[in-house]
């Protein structure tokens, strides 16, 4: 049986290991019976002090999300993986130049995007291009998406495509998958 001293113990440690403040604001819309809602949408809230929104029902999360635009995400696979999809259908349905710029930048994000998240070295004009790619499509994909205060999201319960990795890695969003265990609120954490 799980007690209130490991709930604090898990947010405690997972809080510190992301450095996450009391500035941090998240959305709880999670099934409260699932561990990884207890431990990230309120464990770590009341270790830390940060804000937890509530969706107003659960068929508005979406809309929530991008009016909270929280800083700290936590969804399981099949959310972000939604996400890709609804951004893939409507670039679909996008005009012409907008599916043009749409491809061109987020080739170059998938080729770079990881390494400049990853402060490796890139070349000047592979920064430059990406900065462009920011301006004109990361960070207004971004903020349709609810994700430009974004600074951390995570995943759990199932792995996730390697695809969905590179698709939020690439637009400088720092997505980490965790691995846990329900039973001793285990949880292993590394990026792709």
């Amino acid at each position: 049986m799980l007690s209130q001293d490991n709930l604090i113990q898990a947010s405690r440690s997972s809080a510190d290991f992301d450095h996450l403040s009391s500035d941090e604001e998240v959305l709880a819309y999670l099934p409260m019976a699932w561990v990884g809602d207890n431990v990230f949408s309120i464990g770590q809230a009341y270790v830390r002090g940060f804000c937890v929104n509530c969706p107003e029902n659960r068929d508005t999360v979406l809309n929530d999300l991008k009016e909270i635009g929280p800083t700290y995400y936590f969804a399981p696979p099949a959310v972000f993986e939604s996400i890709l999809t609804r951004v893939m259908i409507r670039m679909e349905d996008a005009g012409w130049i907008k599916r043009k710029m749409f491809n061109y930048f987020m080739e170059h994000s998938r080729n770079v995007g990881t390494d400049i998240l990853d402060k490796k070295p890139v070349s000047l004009m592979d920064r430059l291009i990406y900065a462009l790619g920011n301006l004109l499509v990361y960070e207004p994909l971004k903020n349709n998406l609810g994700f430009t205060r974004l600074k951390l999201a995570y995943t759990a319960g199932e792995a996730i495509g390697p695809e969905i990795f590179t698709f939020f890695r690439s637009l400088g969003i720092n997505i980490k998958q965790l691995y846990g265990q329900t039973e001793g609120y285990g949880v292993c954490m590394h990026s792709a």
